[in-house]
């Protein structure tokens, strides 16, 4: 009996030693598994890594002479020396549903090519050029010292540091069109000086400058524009959901002395809502401020911005009157396919578009609401003719196919205070649908 109990014994601990011993070896098994995986993992990854990260990571190898890439652009890489040499176009079509808001037409929006990169490690530099006129001319041309990543300057043809929206890049904002208030108040871009940089981990970022106050043209300005930028992060590593929550605030000042007459305002569809008389003129001070707010978290955008303008006295024929015009606007955005949104920058598809492989890239869906309002007084006393506000929505969808290409769709309802001359027609509304196709490389 004894001796049968110990067989039973001898034979269950067999059993349980060779259940141990599998699963011994099924865990390894599963360990070289993983291990392989991860090391391809680690060998796609190397592939994949773009030849610009390698050197902007410090890990590049030092070499004689100049390499040439293509990678976001084509690079020209030497020892201390970048040179990206890259380009963009947009192509739109403008529709109108109704034959009196305007005519239908395809154009080149923009096409612009450019040259920019690093001298010597520390200077910054770029050259752009726009075809998208009748006559080429120069988009930017700036350089500037990157030495101190808290205070760096820049001289040259570049854009204000004035207004959320407006610093942000035609190329990756997520409406065809700019919000009236800002397309038809702001310059943009402009010759000067400034300084610039970020602050506190990335929690303040400012800009302060100093410009001819013309935009683009080369007429001097005997007074020039001031302008300055504040943008906060306030819980950026303190509350995860409001990392990305920006909080900005901008003002201008400076003298002008210029003739109004013929200029005016328009809608994005180029629709003149806003026409000065001749003779009108103005000499006098200009203010503009504003505020902004910016908030990203995953795939949702959340913006919204308020600016005012003050020209002064407006003169015409003797008399005089004062001008001021301010808008606002609130706009959301929302990646449904999941992937996030990013502050200045276009969405990357988790998947690129490639139906053979079961790719359809990134869609996105768009809203906007804004109004705009202008001084009715210079319409009362016959210095301008129009209308004295601007109110509406735009909504769209966006695809992004890949990181170089997007398609847009939108559709756009304005409605005007009053009526306004559309050709031979007075209209008080506009319906437009908006298409574009752009691309980067």
């Amino acid at each position: 009996m004894n001796t049968l109990v110990s067989m039973l014994f001898l034979l269950q601990a067999q059993e349980e030693f060779d259940r141990l011993k599998r699963e011994v070896e099924e865990s390894k098994r599963h360990q070289r598994e993983l291990e392989k995986r991860l090391d391809a993992l680690e060998k796609e990854q190397k592939e994949s890594r773009s030849f610009l990260d390698r050197l902007l990571s410090g890990r590049e190898e030092q070499e004689e002479g100049a390499e040439t890439i293509f990678d976001e652009g084509f690079w020209f890489v030497g020892k201390d020396d970048r040179l990206r040499i890259g380009g963009s176009a947009q192509l739109d079509g403008r529709f109108f549903p109704e034959d009196e808001d305007g005519d239908s037409n395809f154009l080149v929006r923009r096409a612009r090519i450019y040259g920019t990169g690093v001298l010597e490690e520390h200077w910054g530099y770029m050259v752009m050029g726009r075809w998208d006129q009748q006559t080429p001319n120069l988009h930017f041309a700036w350089f500037e010292s990157q030495h101190l990543p808290y205070a760096r300057f820049r001289v040259g043809l570049f854009k204000e540091p004035f207004s959320m929206e407006g610093l942000h890049s035609d190329q990756y904002w997520d409406f065809v069109e700019r919000s009236i208030a800002v397309s038809n108040l702001l310059q943009l871009e402009d010759i000067g000086a400034m300084l610039y940089g970020k602050l506190g981990a990335d929690h303040l970022e400012y800009g302060f400058g100093v410009f001819n106050g013309r935009g683009r043209t080369l007429e001097n300005n005997p007074e020039k524009e001031f302008a300055g930028r504040l943008v906060v992060a306030p819980f950026r590593g303190v509350i995860p959901v409001f990392n990305d929550l920006f909080l900005g605030a901008s003002v201008t000042t400076s003298g002008q002395e210029e003739t109004l007459a013929g200029s005016g305002f328009q809608t994005g569809a180029a629709t003149r809502f806003f026409t000065w008389s001749a003779g009108a003129a103005v000499d006098d001070d200009r203010t503009r401020w504003g505020a902004d707010l910016e908030w990203l978290f995953g795939p949702v955008a959340l913006r919204a911005e308020y600016l005012k303008v003050d020209w002064g006295a407006i003169d015409l024929g003797g008399a005089s009157e004062n001008f001021r015009a301010g808008g606002w606007f609130v706009e959301g955005a929302c990646v449904l396919t999941g992937e996030a949104k990013r502050r200045n920058r276009p969405v990357l598809p988790d998947k690129v578009f490639d139906p053979g492989k079961g790719g359809w890239g990134a869609l996105e869906v768009v809203a906007r609401y804004e109004v705009f309002r202008l001084e009715e007084d210079v319409l009362d006393a016959g210095f301008a003719t129009g209308t004295d506000a601007v109110r509406g929505s735009t909504i769209g969808i966006n695809h992004y196919p890949n990181k170089h290409m997007i398609f847009k769709f939108q559709v756009q309802y304005l409605k005007f205070d009053d009526d306004i001359l559309v050709g031979s027609r007075q209209n008080d509304d506009e319906l437009a649908l908006f298409a574009r196709f752009q691309f980067e490389f």
